[in-house]
């Protein structure tokens, strides 16, 4: 949807995006009830209330020590900068983005409560990403069944669609499938074509001309 440009707007999505999702999802995946609202909507405010907190970790002014590893796609931080920074946020403020000042304690009791509060704070970050990670893989899997299912639905409909578009001969025309659908993407450019261009473009295939 971004890089299509349709809904693009400076930081930020067009208003309707959240329906065109809801109608891309029912269309890649079928049977799929994920709404706009509230499913959608909820999961976008999710992923940008974690989106802040690692942008901030990563280029705020005062969280130097945080680092990026591109393989595991995770945050990095040796165990002392990641206690800095819990007792300097709360996860509640860290929804909202302005950083909190550090913790005080002078007493047993207030002591008590950081560590609780900190706790608290370490294992609501740990079952959010857990949750959004599961749901991730779960949404990958639905997606990857319905891109196969898609292009095995072309692959059976690529003798039909010569036949539809050419004037091919039969043996050509079995010979052009046969091509066609050993590679997924000659299947893809195939159905991508005009029809009125089809007709050229297994022709040349044939021949070996592309």
């Amino acid at each position: 949807m971004h890089n299509e440009g349709t809904f693009k707007a400076e930081g930020n999505f067009k208003p309707g995006y959240l329906k065109a999702l809801e109608k891309a999802l029912a269309t890649k995946i079928p049977g799929c009830d994920l709404q706009a609202r509230p499913h959608i909507e909820s999961r976008m405010k999710t992923l940008k209330t974690h989106f802040q907190i690692v942008h901030e970790m990563l280029t705020g002014p005062n969280c130097s020590g945080f680092g990026w590893d591109p393989q595991k796609q995770m945050v990095t931080a040796e165990k002392p900068v990641w206690e800095a920074y819990l007792q300097s946020m709360s996860f509640s403020q860290a929804q909202n983005g302005p950083r909190a000042p550090p913790i005080q304690s002078d007493g047993s009791s207030k002591k008590k409560r950081k560590s609780s509060s900190l706790g608290d704070i370490a294992e609501a970050i740990k079952d959010a990403s857990q949750f959004i990670g599961e749901k991730i893989e779960m949404s990958s899997v639905r997606l990857s069944r319905a891109i196969g299912e898609e292009m095995n639905d072309k692959q059976m409909r690529v003798n039909e669609e010569i036949m539809r578009t050419t004037l091919l001969p039969m043996m050509d025309r079995h010979r052009a499938a046969r091509m066609i659908m050993s590679d997924n993407a000659l299947v893809s450019f195939f159905f991508s074509l005009p029809d009125e261009e089809k007709d050229h473009w297994v022709r040349a295939l044939l021949i070996g001309a592309i």
